[in-house]
């Protein structure tokens, strides 16, 4: 078996926590990697990585520590994701084993790694290219039949009692009319400006309630409505709605008539949806599932990058909080000056992660300014709440901002309900 073949294969069980089936593909992947790649190849580093982070969630620490040191030795053009989750996981085991000195220099390292790392970067490009990739091959297979869907569900009209209207259009151009409005909507969402924007989703918010009112509540095309509706809400900002949407249509395609590979295309977008809310268990969990359906594909497009990058993203965001539960335990127990060391690592960790403009890095923000004002550092504390204060009132600001949009945008009601 190939080095790709056995990597895809261990990320998918990895993916669905099968850790045996995972560890013994990677050892597969392993076994060719040090046969065919030279020493510094990245192909290597992460197949080490692999490994070591199957035996990491699988508990089995010290066969961890072995693949993971290997790993982050080799820093030649070294993805700074890859070497920051390793060596947290490396931080973690440490701790656990009371080695705090070395746990310390763990994160150390993981934070001097990600310091010019942003996110929005390596992972989501993926998920765009697996997006781009699944959707073309999705479109030449049924294109044929798409159109002829469109004359059926013409002539299933024709022939309906009580037909609705919509908008004056009657029953045998209301396919055309949903059509057009889907492709005016996906025009307005590519340009990604405001203006834009907000006229696709009103199109496509009206093509979803064409969709409800013409086809069957299970049809594949009131999916493929509330699909497109779902990613241009999060491009507006609408994230509850976005949410909402993407789960009715993954209701649809899960269905007795459900279509597997729109379900991979649309767990895909919602993998991207995900990702770009930093929630990236939930985006691992789409991904997986995309995963899962695609395996039966002769050409399944690769979603090892995608996947390996968000569980790195998750591994450090979820050592990021352990590490501030322990700073506020060192606190508790005024231990202030190991607690402030903790402090300042979570709240590097977390701006290189997220971003500084969220909630999270102000609570960090705010839980140091109380520690340096029992350290009687009160110029510093005042200056990190009085930061905290400016990024929760911007976060305010666009809260209302977007509670305006909201406000004036068509209503979800008739559609989702």
């Amino acid at each position: 078996m190939s080095w790709e073949e056995s990597v895809k294969r261990g990320a998918l069980a990895l993916a669905q926590s099968d850790y045996d089936k995972a560890a013994q593909s990677f050892e597969t992947a392993l076994e060719a990697a040090t046969a065919l790649f030279a020493h510094n190849d990245w192909r290597l580093s992460q197949t080490l990585s692999f490994l070591g982070q199957t035996y990491f969630r699988a508990g089995i620490y010290g066969s961890a520590v072995e693949y993971l040191i290997r790993s982050t030795r080799m820093v030649h053009d070294a993805d700074p994701v890859r070497l920051a989750g390793d060596h947290l996981s490396l931080a973690y085991i440490s701790q656990s084993n009371g080695m705090t000195t070395t746990a310390n220099d763990h994160v150390r390292k993981a934070i001097k790694g990600l310091k010019h790392y942003r996110s929005q970067s390596a992972e989501v490009c993926a998920l765009i290219d697996l997006l781009r990739y699944a959707e073309h091959k999705e479109i030449e297979k049924s294109q044929i039949g798409f159109r002829q869907l469109l004359a059926n569900a013409q002539l299933n009209h024709i022939t309906r009692e009580n037909q609705q209207t919509y908008f004056g259009t009657e029953p045998d151009d209301a396919v055309e009319t949903w059509q057009k409005l889907m492709t005016m909507g996906a025009q307005g969402a590519a340009s990604g400006n405001q203006e834009s924007l907000i006229e696709a989703y009103k199109n496509l918010n009206s093509a979803a309630r064409i969709a409800s009112s013409t086809f069957n509540q299970d049809h594949a095309n009131i999916a493929e409505s509330l699909t497109a509706l779902a990613i241009v809400s999060a491009q507006l900002g609408l994230f509850d709605d976005a949410e909402e949407l993407f789960g009715k249509a993954a209701q649809i395609y899960e269905g007795p008539d459900g279509d597997p590979g729109k379900l991979a295309i649309l767990n895909l977008h919602m993998a991207k949806f995900y990702s770009d809310l930093s929630d990236h268990n939930l985006a691992i969990d789409a991904l997986a599932q995309a995963a899962q359906l695609l395996s039966s594909s002769s050409e399944m497009p690769d979603v090892t990058n995608s996947f390996f990058d968000l569980l790195q993203k998750a591994n450090i965001h979820q050592r990021s909080r352990e590490l501030l539960k322990n700073a506020i335990e060192l606190e508790e127990g005024n231990d202030l000056h190991k607690a402030i060391v903790l402090y300042d690592h979570c709240l590097a960790l977390t701006e290189n992660l997220l971003g500084c403009s969220n909630l999270e890095f102000t609570q960090i923000l705010r839980f140091k300014a109380n520690l340096l004002e029992k350290l009687n550092s009160f110029n510093e504390s005042e200056s990190l709440a009085s930061r905290a204060d400016e990024i929760e009132n911007e976060l305010v600001a666009r809260a209302l901002e977007i509670d305006r949009l909201k406000a004036h945008l068509p209503a979800l009601k008739r559609v989702t309900s």
